[in-house]
């Protein structure tokens, strides 16, 4: 009952191999990812258009899943299909579609942790048990309250508030990859451009950008991902670098010359 549609496939060429899930969000009628320079829309509109040649739509209807490559007609697309798109040498394959699905979270216990594991918690409320995974969190519901409880890495108070103003991306020419990118931020009254090459300092700490978060649509970016490195030592470090470089020079001025007679 209820649920909604979902995708499982596999893109496959020469230069790229990868499988991935497409599914809908309650309430969501399209769902577009971009793949380098070409974009996939899971959608349950009808009358959905592609906006570039180089767009497979899915179209969902009923217990059945059409596709169209740019804007030709639609074809009947079953689990195990394959065509071949207008991208590179790249092939499509259906592994798998459901009409109705539903995304579930379940973890097990291991003995050992791993790149692949993560931590886990289990929390009761009113009688009902939920798992929060690491840098999850959930709601709890009541008449006239909402409880939110979230498991999240250690966090640390700068002292400050640092306020993302803006936050601006180039991509290279004729593709969708990420070329350049920054991050206007206010704090105490000052306004700052962090970006790959010129992080900001502040109060002992140097905020870096680190990366971004694309919105679920592939679309523009919707978070700005900033690294935070506090270095204390760092004086004593210039200070013994400032040694070293001292005493070399000191060594090649009172240095002494022999010179030895056949």
């Amino acid at each position: 009952k209820g649920g909604v549609p979902a995708i499982r496939f596999h893109l496959d060429g020469s230069q790229a191999s990868l499988v991935e899930w497409m599914q809908l969000e309650p309430g969501e009628e399209t769902l577009s990812k971009p793949f380098g320079p070409a974009v996939i829309s899971l959608t349950k509109n009808k009358n959905y258009r592609a906006k570039q040649d180089k767009e497979l739509v899915l179209f969902v209807k009923g217990e059945k899943l059409f596709y169209s490559l740019g804007r030709k007609k639609k074809n009947l697309l079953n689990r195990g299909d394959v065509f071949t798109t207008k991208w590179m040498d790249l092939k499509f394959r259906l592994i798998e579609f459901f009409p109705k699905s539903q995304r579930v979270f379940v973890f097990e216990a291991r003995d050992k942790p791993s790149e692949t594991t993560l931590k886990a918690i289990r929390i009761t409320h009113q009688g009902n048990s939920v798992w929060l995974g690491q840098n999850s969190y959930v709601r709890f519901f009541k008449e006239d309250q909402v409880y939110a409880v979230a498991y999240l890495n250690k966090t640390y108070n700068l002292g400050f508030d640092l306020e993302l103003i803006d936050f601006r991306m180039t991509k290279y020419q004729g593709s969708e990859r990420a070329k350049s990118y920054e991050s206007e931020v206010h704090f105490e009254g000052q306004t700052k451009i962090i970006s790959m090459n010129e992080p900001l300092k502040h109060k002992g700490y140097t905020f870096y950008q680190s990366s971004f978060e694309p919105s679920q649509d592939g679309g523009e970016p919707v978070v700005s991902i900033l690294s935070v490195n506090q270095d204390p030592g760092r004086a004593l470090k210039y200070f013994g670098s400032a040694l070293i470089v001292a005493g070399i020079a000191l060594l090649f001025y009172r240095r002494k010359i022999v010179r030895l007679g056949s």
